[in-house]
């Protein structure tokens, strides 16, 4: 657009012809030119330019306008007359540089752009139109430069912030994306667009409660399915069961949020252990959304969780999911890294993660962080988190190489892996939340591991090898698992000694008189053959009882899910009771101070439950099954050296419950004894663990160095 204070200067120059005249076709050529009337505005320009065939701001109209004309050759030529007799005019620069843009000349067009710029730092037209070039460019790294350079009178300009935050999103930069609609809202609260990204990229970077009053003020205007759906995931974090199914509800059949409408659905009703009408409605999902691979990593996790699904289903769907998406990601080069293939040299091992913080996979990677031996290994964390925690830092402190991934596209993670020259890359998370398999099928690594966060195969061709045991996978089990099994010779865990551990306390029983039996396990492993297992135990065991804790224990649609089953197989619902959800790692543990013997789940068992009752003095229960998910237990108990806990059958699992029941003297020892025992085992000996990691690392890149050389 033509400067408006055009007319003023261009009467200035004019002052030898008939002013008011030349006032008049300035004006005039100034409105037709903002209506883009070009034809009709060229005339009087030339009107003028035949008077004052010198003047700077007739020239640079009649650029604009053989501009909007289409006659590139004829505007460039006039808007370098125009900067030739008045070279130090931001907006005469901003026009030539708008003329090369137009004619495909981005590089002379930013450089004009940044002369401009250079004139009048302040030029907020030049601002908006470099900033959209580079935005239509794809030019993110540039464009968020220029977010850098704000003009200091953008404050008030809520369009114009909205553009800066959709430029910061293009660059990864969602934190800073946050803060620039945010100033726009300030000025414009009810532009529905902006709240709608505020929501999406609040809800990315964890802040739930911005999130969620953000998603609300939309439905205040607008009914909206993808921020019920937001709202209804919110609501599932903070165990609002009741409030998370109205959003769901609400979410019409035919809406694209309707697949992830089925999968929350179903988590809510899984974790009301609920779990045949939970994984019924995350089946639909394959219908709804097939192609979306969270919703699909989420369907097949859950698989996990299925009383009535065989191993062999339950393989057969993690390979399916496994040949989904083995290309989602087009294969990174690896020749042109030029690795040695020296079998003996320092390796870079990569671990990735969303879970390096307070979680259950940090305290189980914890141990080989604190151990590995730096003369030989470098560790590599990639950590998929929106906020670090004091765990976090602890893991930070010990790798080699920190770098928080939660930005970077799956495809930029992977390019960000293979620069770094990982050797080996282990994935710790399987088919778990916010997952970063994908980046795996680029091959970025050229050995690729799964490790920890999942009890299954993966089921993709990317990943070469599975880390286990010999009990969690026995021998004749590797066809069921897509990967080449690399067993420990002991447990395939290591446990990290917890620092916030209160005292050991007396069981309940020494001063209630009765034994009280506990699972702290998600209560998406609590199915009705446990629910009745458990009824049996009480049966066996007069006057004993049951406590139960988990995430969503308060919800009154759980504890009735418990209840019920346990009155329909002969239990007074009143021998079981809830605790609460404890916020802190220390007061979690404080609670096994309320019961005096741990009853596992199955065919889903417990892991860090189990360490923790163990290290809090409390004897576990567990029933050894027929897949890895059901066989940690035995593995756990074996390493500590407690087998008397493991159970081949219902019928041995409450035997065993009654038989240590039935002796308070064991219960009185194993209180005072098991920290120390579990803290002399092999599950607690970080370096042992870490020197046997190191030998399979060590291993599987020699057999992949002789097969390069």
């Amino acid at each position: 657009m033509p400067n408006p204070n055009l007319t003023a200067l261009a009467v200035d120059h004019a002052e030898h012809h008939d002013q008011e005249a030349l006032r008049r076709n300035f004006e005039e050529a100034k409105r037709l030119l903002e209506a883009e009337h070009a034809e009709q505005a060229l005339p009087l320009i030339r009107d003028i330019l035949g008077q004052c065939p010198d003047h700077p701001d007739a020239l640079n109209f009649a650029s604009v306008a053989f501009g909007q004309l289409g006659m590139a050759e004829e505007a460039e030529r006039c808007s370098r007359e125009a900067i030739a007799r008045r070279p130090d005019d931001a907006g005469f620069h901003l026009n030539l540089a708008n003329r090369l843009r137009d004619q495909g000349r981005i590089d002379e067009a930013l450089e004009v752009y940044e002369q401009a710029r250079a004139i009048d730092p302040a030029h907020l037209p030049t601002f908006k139109n470099q900033l959209r070039c580079l935005v239509a460019e794809t030019r993110w790294a540039e464009a968020r430069a220029a977010v850098d350079r704000l003009p200091t009178d953008v404050a008030d300009n809520a369009e114009l912030l909205a553009e800066c935050a959709e430029a910061c999103i293009g660059a990864d930069d969602k934190a800073r994306a946050l803060e620039l609609y945010q100033s726009a809202l300030d000025l414009e609260p009810d532009r529905l667009p902006w709240l709608l990204q505020t929501a999406r990229l609040a809800i990315i970077q964890s802040q739930i409660m911005l999130a969620r009053n953000t998603g609300e003020r939309v439905l205040e205007l607008e009914d909206h399915p993808e921020m019920r759906a937001m709202l209804a995931s919110i609501m599932h974090r903070v165990g609002d069961f009741e409030t998370m199914a109205e959003h769901l509800d609400a979410i019409p059949e035919q809406s694209d949020q309707a697949g992830n409408a089925a999968n929350l659905m179903g988590m809510m009703m899984v974790a009301q252990a609920k779990i045949r009408e939970g994984l019924d409605h995350m089946a639909r999902t394959e219908t709804l959304a097939p192609n979306a691979f969270q919703l699909q990593a989420t369907r097949v996790m859950y698989l996990n969780y299925d009383q009535d699904i065989s191993a062999a289903d339950l393989r057969d769907a993690h390979f399916a999911i496994g040949r989904k998406f083995a290309d989602a990601l087009p294969p990174l080069d690896q020749q042109s890294l030029g690795r040695p293939h020296d079998p003996e040299r320092r390796l870079r091992i990569g671990f990735v993660s969303p879970d390096f913080r307070g979680h259950s996979v940090a305290y189980f990677a914890r141990p080989y962080f604190d151990s590995f031996d730096r003369d030989r290994f470098d560790v590599f964390a990639y950590a998929h988190l929106s906020e670090e925690d004091a765990v976090s830092q602890g893991l930070r402190e010990q790798a080699t190489c920190w770098r928080n991934v939660f930005a970077l596209s799956d495809q930029a993670l992977a390019e960000q892996i293979r620069q770094d020259q990982i050797d080996i890359l282990i994935d710790l998370a399987g088919y778990t939340r916010d997952t970063r398999l994908l980046a795996f099928t680029a091959r970025p690594a050229p050995i690729q591991m799964t490790y920890i966060g999942y009890p299954n195969t993966t089921g993709l061709p990317a990943i070469d090898y599975r880390i286990t045991d010999g009990i969690t996978d026995p021998d004749g089990v590797d066809d069921d698992y897509s990967e080449t099994l690399i067993r420990m010779p002991g447990c395939f865990l290591c446990y990290a000694i917890p620092n916030h551990a209160p005292p050991i306390e007396p069981g309940p029983v020494e001063h209630r008189g009765h034994v009280t039996f506990g699972s702290f396990n998600n209560f998406a492993k609590i199915n009705p053959d446990v629910i009745a297992c458990w009824a049996e135990v009480l049966r066996a065991v007069p006057d004993s009882r049951l406590l139960c804790k988990s995430t969503s224990s308060a919800d009154p649609t759980a504890q009735n899910v418990i209840r019920e089953g346990l009155e329909r197989s002969g239990i007074d619902p009143v021998r079981v009771s809830f605790s609460a959800f404890r916020a802190t790692p220390q007061s979690h543990l404080a609670v096994y101070s309320d019961i005096d013997i741990a009853l596992d789940t199955f065919p889903y068992n417990g892991t860090t439950t189990t360490c923790e009752a163990l290290w809090m003095g409390v004897p576990v229960v567990t029933l050894c099954g027929d897949r890895h998910a059901g066989r940690v237990g035995a593995s756990l108990l074996s390493t500590i050296g407690f087998p008397a806990g493991i159970a081949a059958s219902r019928e041995e699992y409450v035997l065993t419950a009654r038989l240590l029941a039935e002796n308070p003297g064991l219960l009185k020892t194993a209180r005072r004894s098991l920290r120390e025992t579990v803290m002399n085992s092999p599950l607690c000996d970080g370096r042992s663990h870490a020197a046997t990691l190191e030998q399979a690392f060590r291993a599987v890149w020699q057999m992949w160095c002789e097969q390069q050389n």
